[in-house]
């Protein structure tokens, strides 16, 4: 018989939202299930996927009888985006921690979870962080978050430092401070939760071990153009709303230099690609131009061309445009 955990009992939650992930749910979900962690519950949510995934998390499910009393299974029959299941999932988490783990990818072996209980635990943190493996094909590579992790103005934006999967994180503290998804954003959904976490200085737990693998698809090289104006609006919009909460809860500015890496960030896509609009681009965010050269995360070739098109007129600076676009080209 499954032995069922009162909801004082959980160590964990496990969010995994999944939309027609057919063909990783399986990888995914054995890697949660097959976790040395007794002390877990995982929480799925189908975000109105109309494949096979649903069908294929069951028969993994029935694999694994015992953990059937604290695993949920919530299907929306409508896609509604990653932010609203990722909401739907923690405020029926009952975890001390709760983590996520996205469908197409899974946890580097059985014992990830309870290494980043024990470090949460022994220092009393927040939140306990961990290296990942970045899987691209055949080549495998171990990341770290950045030398200065958590210093949200001196570290990098990108995915070692602002992913939700590597990073176990307090509930409470997530209910304390009302840090949940942000309505109407998937792109950037992670770097919404992470930055708000980390600008409450919170305690923190590293370990050295990875506990995650990330799959990256090596075929993938462009977006599309569809695809990248979704991405772009989306990051605009993103930027505009952390910039609203920093500033409502710091009105000292103090995480100023993290916001405008963010918005100049957030606006690069309007010089990437066929389509530019150069002019676009220097009207988004125009408080950022005259700062492009404080940003000293961003390398010091980029920021010379970023300035140049900020300064220069604008039919002048369409070449200087194609040079950016290998800008975060991962």
């Amino acid at each position: 018989m499954p032995d069922t955990l009162r909801p004082k009992d959980i160590k964990v939650s496990v969010i995994v939202p999944f939309l027609n992930a057919q063909d990783y749910i399986e990888r995914s979900a054995t890697s949660i299930l097959s976790q040395t962690l007794k002390e877990m519950e995982v929480i799925f949510v189908n975000d109105g996927s109309f494949d096979r995934g649903a069908e294929v998390l069951d028969l993994v499910l029935q694999k694994f009888p015992e953990r059937a009393d604290n695993v949920i299974v919530i299907h929306l029959p409508i896609r509604h985006g990653v932010h609203h299941a990722n909401h739907e999932a923690m405020v029926k988490a009952s975890g001390k921690y709760l983590i996520r783990c996205d469908a197409d990818d899974e946890f580097n072996d059985p014992g990830a979870l309870q290494r980043l209980v024990d470090a949460a635990e022994r220092d009393d943190a927040d939140i306990a962080v961990a290296p990942y493996v970045k899987v691209n094909g055949e080549k495998e590579t171990v990341i770290k978050t950045s030398p200065n992790f958590p210093d949200i103005n001196r570290i990098r934006i990108h995915t070692e430092n602002y992913s939700l999967w590597n990073k176990l994180i307090s509930r409470k503290f997530c209910f304390d401070n009302d840090i949940f998804p942000l309505a109407g954003v998937d792109c950037w959904e992670d770097l919404i939760m992470v930055s708000r976490l980390l600008a409450l200085n919170p305690g923190i737990a590293i370990i050295d071990t990875p506990v995650y693998r990330y799959y990256t698809n090596p075929n993938v090289r462009t977006l599309s153009r569809a695809s990248r104006d979704t991405q772009l609006r989306q990051h605009l919009r993103a930027a505009l709303m952390l910039e609203e909460w920093f500033a409502n809860r710091y009105p000292d500015n103090r995480y100023e230099p993290f916001l405008n890496r963010l918005k100049l960030i957030a606006k690069v896509k309007f010089l990437k690609g066929k389509g530019k609009d150069v002019d676009q681009w220097k009207k988004t965010f125009p408080e950022v131009n005259d700062r492009i050269m404080s940003i000293t995360e961003v390398p010091l070739i980029y920021r010379l061309m970023f300035a140049a098109v900020a300064a220069l007129p604008t039919r002048l600076t369409q070449w200087i445009a194609n040079q950016c676009d290998r800008f975060y080209k991962d």
